[in-house]
């Protein structure tokens, strides 16, 4: 045993044929393959789930950021959209013209009431811009309301919808039918027409416009379309649904009429001299 041992020791010295190992290099290689076999796969094993952890951080931190940037890009389409929106109101009310040409300032909605039952908006514009108290308050669509308080900078608009709100108004398509009554406010969303004077029969869809009679507003102005009609009292025969043509809702801009109360009341005596020239020519008719 002992000479076979000095002898696998000598022989571990010499040399594999054909090549620059020696026994005992080969005989320890293949003896420790099996373990540097499985210490190398842990460590590939350890070195992959590193990797992976620090790739799927990398991934989460891209995932936030290109989320983030959907985020922004979302937020610039919709300021975009918003500006070329009231780009589009803002030509309409330059391009829309009173019945008589009044100058108008055109103003920008800036904040609501918060009660449903107390109808008004505050715009960016007051009495330094030439707005006064009681000055009529427009859209294209149609009438919005009146100025009931005047600061500096900022005034305060009573919507048509407003409960104590009132106004003379014309009904009928294109203003044919002529006939008369009171719009007052009923909710968030409608006005009513009472104290209807005459007799015609009032169809949905006709057209609501002021009379020019009431002090506040001129003649010739929008306010609605008829939605209903209702059987009144004996006093008021008919009750008529008014549907604001404005958008009173969501309202961002809108046009103060430069209108004093005075050349509103101008036109109530102008048509008052009419009334009397008409009912004065039958009476001098009859005297012939």
């Amino acid at each position: 045993m002992v000479l076979l041992a000095l002898h696998w020791v000598a022989l571990s010295f010499n040399r594999i044929p054909g090549n620059e190992r020696r026994y005992a290099q080969a005989w320890l290689g293949a003896a420790f393959t099996p373990f540097q076999m499985v210490t190398a796969k842990g460590v590939d094993g350890v070195s992959s789930v590193w990797k992976n952890y620090f790739r799927l951080h990398d991934s989460q931190l891209e995932n936030e950021r290109l989320r983030a940037e959907n985020v922004q890009l979302k937020n610039e389409v919709l300021k975009f959209q918003e500006e070329a929106r009231l780009g589009k109101e803002l030509r309409a009310m330059v391009n829309w013209q009173s019945p008589d040409s009044y100058q108008q300032v055109v103003a920008r909605v800036i904040s609501r009431d918060a009660i449903q039952w107390f109808n008004s908006v505050t715009i960016d514009h007051g009495s330094s811009s030439g707005i006064s108290q009681g000055m009529p308050v427009v859209t294209p669509e149609g009438l919005v309301g009146r100025v009931i308080e005047v600061s500096p900078i900022s005034a305060r608009v009573l919507l048509l919808t407003d409960e104590r709100h009132g106004a003379g108004a014309i009904i009928g398509q294109l203003a044919d039918s002529q006939i008369l009554g009171v719009v007052k406010g009923r909710s968030s969303l409608l006005c009513e027409m009472k104290f209807v004077a005459g007799k015609e029969k009032i169809e949905p869809g006709s057209t609501v416009l002021t009379a020019g009679m009431d002090g506040y507003y001129p003649k010739g102005l929008v306010i609605g379309h008829v939605t209903r009609v209702e059987v009144g009292s004996p006093t008021a025969p008919f009750v008529i649904e008014v549907e604001p043509a404005a958008p009173l809702t969501k309202l961002n801009l809108v046009s103060v009429l430069l209108v004093a109360k005075e050349q509103i009341t101008a036109g109530i005596e102008e048509l008052r001299q009419q009334e009397k020239e008409k009912q004065a020519k039958p009476a001098e008719r009859k005297k012939r």
